[in-house]
């Protein structure tokens, strides 16, 4: 929520506030549909802070911001020249997580075709966020995938692409993020 944002939220949200004050000053005005209306529409510019998107036509469906995906066609090199293990179970299941993420949804968006990378990226706010953070830091290691420094989205490197092609237990590995 950027600050022009964050200062309409709360000017909304205080005028909605005021008028409930008011309906309370004055008993005459009971409390009633329209003020659980004003304090609805007073709450709406905060829920941007958890969704970014939000329906209500089959009656309610909402989508966080715990992930973005992106694609580039820019594939970036492994920061350092590292020996890549051939052994899958030394990495840990966050890792094998977005390893399975990464080329699920590689394989979906460009098939065969490498030069074109898919990315995703977990945010902060998200529960999830310290182990996903936990698996990048032993791929980053590995030499498996790539941080993208203008939005920090991970990618594979031509040698995780390799190293996925080689192992059939990420090709099928069944817990990956949903997009």
């Amino acid at each position: 929520m950027t600050k022009s944002q964050r200062a309409v939220a709360i000017i909304l949200t205080s005028i909605c506030l005021l008028a409930i004050v008011a309906r309370h000053l004055w008993p005459c005005i009971l409390i009633d549909e329209r003020t659980i209306f004003l304090l609805a529409l007073g709450s709406l510019p905060w829920l941007s802070l958890f969704f970014k998107k939000f329906k209500i036509p089959g009656l309610l469906e909402g989508e966080t911001h715990d992930r973005t995906q992106s694609t580039t066609e820019k594939p970036i090199p492994p920061a350092v020249n590292v020996q890549i293990s051939q052994q899958t179970h030394l990495f840990s299941a966050h890792a094998m997580k977005i390893l399975a993420t990464l080329w699920r949804y590689q394989r979906q968006h460009f098939k065969d075709d490498f030069s074109k990378r898919w990315t995703f990226a977990v945010f902060p706010n998200a529960v999830v966020y310290p182990s996903y953070l936990t698996g990048i830091a032993e791929l980053l290691n590995a030499g498996l995938v790539a941080v993208l420094t203008d939005n920090y989205q991970v990618l594979l490197t031509n040698e995780g692409i390799s190293y996925i092609q080689q192992h059939d237990e990420v090709q099928n590995y069944k817990e990956v993020y949903t997009f």
